[in-house]
């Protein structure tokens, strides 16, 4: 479900000459380029004083106010939101909604 952003992403790591482990969406968030608030965006992103925050947008706007130290992350099926430093718990997150019968019947998961 990741391969919208996963691709973009690494063509941004490869910019780079920083080796690092991307085990984690914190560790994306680490190595990529940051705006003047420290975010790391792509796609459709709007956002008023949203602060040290990874914002990946698909195909709807993601519009944040007054946020910080966040990772959302949106997918075709799902938005993931989470506090950064918990990214290494979007694995157990994913082994829930693989369980979860709406995201069964569309045969996609993180």
């Amino acid at each position: 479900m990741f391969a919208f952003s996963i691709k973009t992403i690494f063509e941004e790591f490869e910019k780079h000459s920083v080796w690092s482990d991307i085990g984690s969406w914190d560790s994306v968030y680490e190595v990529l380029d940051k705006d003047e608030n420290k975010n790391v965006k792509f796609g459709k992103v709007v956002d008023i004083d949203t602060k040290n925050s990874l914002i990946l947008g698909n195909e709807r706007i993601i519009a944040t106010v007054g946020v910080e130290d966040l990772m959302i992350i949106e997918t075709p099926d799902v938005i993931v939101v989470a506090k950064k430093g918990e990214g290494q718990k979007i694995k157990d997150l994913v082994s829930i909604l693989k369980e979860n019968p709406e995201t069964k019947k569309n045969n996609r998961v993180l």
